[in-house]
């Protein structure tokens, strides 16, 4: 039902889905590839929701690390935060996204955004040596 609730034309009913379908880990399988497409919906609340769900749903590298580190490039920043959160609460197993983390950590216009992209990098674990460019 939550899964066909993706599809409803108004964007709240998608958003409430996609958050709703990331409290359902029993079900993950599932689920990710619905919430992946939930990076791409139009609507930014939904695309905010299912960055913030794959987060807590995702447990190994693989497809759903490489839509949220494309999700950090989104013109929405709670999308953005979204991703970044994501990748924090999947932890060592999302370590391809450290090399977009640390180029956001330098790029990022947004103190705050900055910070959470820091806690997200040691949440992680960062690589031996820290990003640098000079």
């Amino acid at each position: 039902m939550l899964i066909a609730a993706m599809s409803d034309s108004e964007a709240n009913v998608r958003g409430v889905a996609a958050e709703s379908l990331g409290r359902m880990r029993p079900a993950a399988d599932t689920i990710i590839p619905v919430l992946i497409a939930g990076l791409k919906d139009r609507a930014e609340n939904v695309r905010a929701a299912s960055a913030f769900s794959l987060g807590s749903l995702v447990r190994k590298p693989g497809p759903a690390v490489a839509a949220l580190v494309a999700a950090m490039k989104d013109s929405d920043p709670f999308t953005r935060l979204g991703a970044v959160i994501g990748l924090g609460e999947i932890g060592p197993a999302a370590k391809e996204a450290v090399p977009a983390l640390a180029d956001m950590l330098l790029d990022e216009k947004h103190k705050d955004m900055r910070a959470r992209v820091a806690m997200t990098l040691c949440e992680i674990g960062l690589p031996h040596r820290p990003p640098y460019r000079p």
